[in-house]
């Protein structure tokens, strides 16, 4: 019987992501933004939004299935002015 041969194909990964933002003036920083599924078709679309009306967060966990995952942190400043950066993640 093949029963359990898709036991472990459901296996779920928590990852813990930190953002570090080398910019003099933190303070200024007014927004985080998770895309945990980029795709450069589609451009950014924004999963997870910190803001600081609310509280900035640099670091948050998410868990993911096996598999090749492309995810990108923007962050914004009250000026208007972002960054963007991105990690390729390989789960066996």
């Amino acid at each position: 019987s093949n029963e359990n041969s898709n036991e472990n194909s459901n296996e779920k990964f928590a990852i813990t992501f930190n953002v570090t933002i080398e910019e003099i003036q933190t303070q200024k920083v007014a927004v985080v933004l998770w895309d945990f599924n980029y795709d450069e078709n589609n451009g950014f679309c924004a999963d997870v939004n910190f803001s600081k009306d609310e509280h900035i967060q640099t670091t948050i966990s998410k868990e993911f299935a096996k598999g090749t995952h492309k995810i990108a942190v923007k962050v914004a400043d009250e000026d208007g002015l972002e960054a963007i950066d991105f990690i390729t993640l390989h789960l066996p």
